[in-house]
């Protein structure tokens, strides 16, 4: 379940990827711990992998260094 803020994240995540031509997204968290960091970055990318254009190629997938 997202809040408010994490939805609104969520939609602007799903427009930049239907969407073309769309600037990167480039996104920093800072909250506390135990607030859903991990939770929105793990959705972040699994959104931006799903509706991605790259199909397969994991060359060009989300993915945390």
């Amino acid at each position: 379940m997202t809040n408010a803020e994490q939805r609104e994240l969520v939609r602007e995540i799903i427009h930049r990827q239907t969407t073309q031509p769309a600037p990167p997204l480039r996104l920093f968290f800072t909250r506390p711990a135990g607030c859903g960091k991990t939770f929105v970055q793990q959705l972040a990318m699994d959104l931006y992998n799903r509706y991605s254009n790259t199909g397969n190629n994991t060359a060009y997938n989300a993915f945390v260094i």
